[in-house]
This record gives structure tokens, sequence and C-alpha cells, in this order.
């Protein structure tokens, strides 16, 4: 199956010669008559974009099943840690040893089982640069949901769901009426395409990162200056750090040193205050979060937009790429052939006679 290759267009010849001659990847969706002859391969952007788009609605889900005891503030200090040496690529998993990653040995760990419950569903393996980022996400807005439901102690009873006027809380922080209130105060945290997104196709590292790479991070640091310099060295905006302060360590050195810093210590002092309301200092935190996975250092520029595309060719739609889920459902996972095909829409690998 394609994984990460180009997209390439390939002349009319009959389906069976592409795996017995040719022996390109490719799958089919739907049933054809023997010998139906494929048009040349052509799968656009939009069609790219759009499967990645389906991928990660569908992740989102799974990571938030398979990871119900993730903490908030490791999965996001590993991915802050992973992107604040150079690159969101995963390589944080293999320096384990280093000051920057104490106390991160669990929700590796945590992340190393989803993966494996992830790639058993899947024909393509979910890279560990694209986990950690799409999951800070996913666990903060289940931490996010947990509190504003109340389940979680965070807020005075008069600023939880209930106590805003939504009615009494039914027990589920996945029911639709609670997710549309909720989603209306952590706009920017929803895991719909109205959130703020975190793409996907990260390169990933096969080795730790370099000893001069590491010292990027200035962990234990009193001087507000060094993070700033830090995260604008890696393409963030550097009033980024201070809503993300309280993730950089655990020691609280980081928050430290900008409260103690005229300029960003009234930054501070804002999301101190409108963290009363569920919402404001989240909205605030999702945003530099995303920000920061977005940035130079999280591969923007450099992701590869077919890493888990599977070129297929879809009965009644043509050529396209969809997501590398295995065994399911295209007419129900993809919109786009809605009303295109009636029933269930299964895709296969072509055999030697034929598609």
């Amino acid at each position: 199956l394609l994984a990460g290759a180009a997209l390439l267009a390939a002349a009319p010849r009959p389906a069976a010669a592409y795996v017995n001659g040719a022996g390109e990847d490719y799958v089919v969706c739907g049933d054809f008559l023997k010998g139906y002859e494929l048009p040349p391969r052509a799968i656009s952007k939009q069609s790219a974009d759009y499967s990645n788009r389906t991928f990660v609605r569908w992740l989102v889900g799974r990571i938030d099943k398979y990871m119900p005891d993730a903490k908030l503030e490791d999965a996001m200090r590993l991915s802050l840690m992973d992107v604040g040496t150079g690159a969101a690529d995963g390589s944080i998993r293999l320096e384990l040893d280093r000051p920057y990653a104490t106390g991160l040995e669990s929700i590796v760990a945590q992340y190393e089982e989803c993966k494996k419950k992830l790639d058993a569903d899947l024909t393509i393996p979910m890279g560990y640069g694209d986990l950690y980022a799409l999951g800070g996400k996913v666990i903060a807005n289940r931490e996010w949901r947990k509190q504003f439901a109340g389940i979680e102690p965070h807020f005075d009873q008069k600023n939880t769901f209930t106590g805003l006027g939504n009615g009494p809380f039914g027990g589920d922080i996945d029911d639709p009426d609670f997710v549309a209130a909720f989603t209306k105060l952590y706009a920017v945290a929803s895991l719909t395409s109205t959130g703020s997104p975190v793409l996907l196709g990260r390169k990933d590292a096969t080795e730790a990162c370099s000893e001069a790479d590491a010292a990027r991070i200035p962990l234990g640091s009193d001087d507000a200056e060094e993070y700033k310099k830090w995260f604008q060295s890696l393409g963030i905006k550097f009033l980024a750090i201070v809503p993300l302060a309280k993730y950089v360590d655990t020691d609280g050195a980081c928050v430290a040193a900008i409260r103690a810093n005229d300029q960003l210590n009234g930054f501070w002092e804002r999301n101190e205050k409108d963290s009363a309301f569920p919402g404001l200092e989240e909205k605030r935190q999702m945003s530099a979060y995303t920000d920061s996975m977005a940035s130079r250092a999280g591969q923007t520029g450099k992701l590869d937009n077919t890493k888990y595309g599977v070129a297929a060719f879809v009965k009644n739609l043509g050529w396209s790429a969809i997501p590398p889920i295995k065994d399911v459902d295209i007419n129900a996972l993809n919109p786009m052939t809605a009303g295109k095909f009636e029933g269930e829409l299964y895709c296969h690998v072509p055999g030697p006679d034929g598609i």
C-alpha cells in the first residue's frame, strides 16, 4: 500500500498488470467486472488532504479510548520536549535518560501501548511524532471535558456545565449535547475540523537527538529571556511560552522565570484571572500548543500528506486516497461516496486475475 510515496499517474492497462507487471501498490473499492481496465492513476491534493482529515477523525476517537489514564501534564510536556529539541519527530522516546525527560516514562509507555493497538488496525504504522502531537490535543480535550463536567475539581460549581444553565450533567462526557455545550466555550480544542488542527505527516527519528539540540531546552533556568529565545529558535512565537509554561518542567522553574519578568508577568496574570471561567485560559493553551506543533520545529513545510494515504480506485468515484484502516466500510467512513454507492463499500488488494 502507498506509504508516503508520490501519487503518480499511470498509463491505462488491464488491472491485473498493476499486480503482475508493474507491481504498483493500490486497492480497489467495490465490485468490478473481470477484465475491467483502470484509467490513468491521478490522485488530487484535495483527495489526499480529505483522506488525512478522515484519518484524524478516526484516530482521535481511538487515542481517547486507548489512553484513558493519560495525564494532561505529562502528554503536554512530552510533546513540548519532543518539539523543543528542534523537531517533533518522536525522538523523545529515545531520550528518557536525559534531565528534560525525567518522569515521562509512563506517558511514553502508554503511547507505546496505544500505538500497538492502532497499528493492529492499520496497513501503515502510526508515526511517533504524529501520535505525540495529536495525542496531546486529544488528552487535553478529554481532561478539559472532565473539568467542565465537574468530574475533575477545577471550577466553582457555578462555572461548570450544570452551573452555566445547561441542565443536569448526565454523566457522559461524550454525550452530544454535552460536547456541543463544551465546544461553544472550548472551540479551539474541538477534535472536529472546527478546532485548531494538528496535521499529520512528520518524519520519525530513529535515534536520540544530538547533545547540541538537547541543549536548546533551558531546563531550570530562572531567566525568562532564555525561554523566549528557545521558542523563537524553534519558529514559535515567544508569547506562546506563557500559557505553556506550566507544562515545560515539573519544578515550576519556567513559571517562576515568567512571573519575575515584567513583560511576561502581565500575560501570566491575565491567564490566572481567566482560569476561573471555562475555556479562556484553555483557549490560549491550545492555540499555543497547536502553533508549536505547526512551527518549523513541528516540521511544518516538511509534512508528507501522503504518508498515511492509500491509493484506491473507488467504484463510481475513480482514483482517490483513502486512510490506511483495515476492513473498514469506506462508504460509511467517507461522505464523498455518499449517494454514489449503495450499501457497504470495502476495499481489497487485487488478485492475479484482476480486480
